[in-house]
């Protein structure tokens, strides 16, 4: 079979496999096979709380500064989520959260970035497992690159 016949007999077939597409599978199993046929991203929340002389709050895990962050739940509100996040962890209310950027991770992974609008807040470091430190000190080099350059 030729090319020219072969692109003929697909072009052809291409709306009986609609019609069954639509059709025939019901609605469930067309979702379940696009799910599982797509990619999964996994979102992530990471907050970011400018403080007194240019630091940052982290939290300290196992010797490490990491930003605050939390995966993002399917229906969940991004800022909603980075406001409890920060709430949970060390207290502070912000009025609000800025998306500043999406850093895309290895694997099927998505970090999105919010800053506080808070001017220079303080907050009690002995508060769980909080601290101020410069944004070199943080262990992920993507944001820290991302902060020195001045970002937020």
């Amino acid at each position: 079979m030729s090319s020219r016949a072969w692109r003929a007999t697909v072009r052809g077939a291409l709306p009986i496999l609609a019609w069954v597409w639509t059709r025939v599978f019901p609605e469930r199993l067309r979702i379940a096979t696009m799910w599982w046929l797509n990619e999964k991203v996994a979102v992530r929340v990471v907050a970011v709380v400018p403080g007194p002389h240019g630091s940052v709050l982290v939290r300290v895990r196992r010797g490490r500064f990491r930003l605050p962050s939390r995966r993002l739940g399917r229906d969940a509100d991004p800022e909603a989520a980075v406001g409890a996040l920060i709430r949970e962890t060390c207290g502070l209310v912000p009025q609000a959260w800025i998306p500043i950027d999406a850093v895309r991770r290895p694997g099927a992974r998505l970090d999105a970035i919010f800053v506080a609008n808070a001017p220079r807040a303080t907050v009690a470091v002995g508060r769980g497992r909080v601290a101020w430190v410069a944004p070199t000190m943080i262990d992920d080099e993507d944001v820290a690159r991302w902060l020195e350059a001045g970002s937020p």
